[in-house]
């Protein structure tokens, strides 16, 4: 994964690059901070590995599908709307 972005109605609230350091931008840049910094996410710091992938898990209440239980080849979620 390369960008992380969160979008409302069309509007990007949180977007940060994953291979970079960590800058996040958008309408509210700060408004999953309390989501990020326990999976290493942070400002100026690199993102560690699948770190996005449990952000969307714990920030969305996403849960992966394993593909070899469903005999798929792609990953899948289901995204609610963030709390508040």
């Amino acid at each position: 994964m390369h960008w992380f972005k969160y979008a409302v109605g069309g509007d990007v609230v949180v977007d940060f690059h994953t291979l970079q350091a960590i800058e996040p931008i958008g309408q509210d840049p700060a408004r999953l901070d309390d989501a990020m910094r326990p999976l290493g996410l942070v400002r100026g710091g690199v993102a560690p590995l699948h770190s996005a992938l449990a952000l969307l898990e714990n920030a969305f209440g996403i849960s992966l599908t394993d593909p070899t239980i469903v005999d798929d080849e792609r990953w899948s979620g289901r995204l609610r709307a963030l709390p508040g």
